[in-house]
């Protein structure tokens, strides 16, 4: 999945847990974790091999190719903190997700016990 696509959805996941937070699934928060998880790692393991390419120890690669190569460098660098920004996002949702279930939970009694408050 590409990550802007991730982003997309994140976005609308959040939106819909502010808006409903009582009937949202956590199972979406918890795929879009996983996904977002499995782009990072693709990621980081990208960087790595590109930060050994372009520390010019190699005979293989020209010099003009080392520039192109910190240029997709510096993409996937960009890319990595929306990968991290997206991270915290999904973190704030998972600790709203328990609030909103007990709302939820809170919501379904008859209305003498919901909303009473002790005194």
């Amino acid at each position: 999945m590409a990550i802007e696509a991730l982003q997309e959805e994140l976005d609308l996941v959040e939106e819909d847990v502010l808006r409903a937070p009582g009937s949202f699934k956590a199972e979406v928060v918890v795929r879009l974790r996983r996904d977002l998880l499995a782009v990072r790692k693709s990621l980081f393991h990208e960087r790595e091999i590109l930060v050994k390419i372009c520390r010019r120890d190699s005979p293989y690669v020209d010099e003009k190719a080392i520039y192109h190569f910190r240029d997709v460098y510096d993409h996937l660098a960009k890319f990595f903190e929306v990968v991290e920004v997206c991270r915290e996002m999904i973190s704030s949702l998972m600790e709203i997700l328990p609030v909103a279930g007990e709302q939820r939970a809170g919501s379904h009694g008859p209305p003498h016990q919901r909303d009473r408050t002790p005194r």
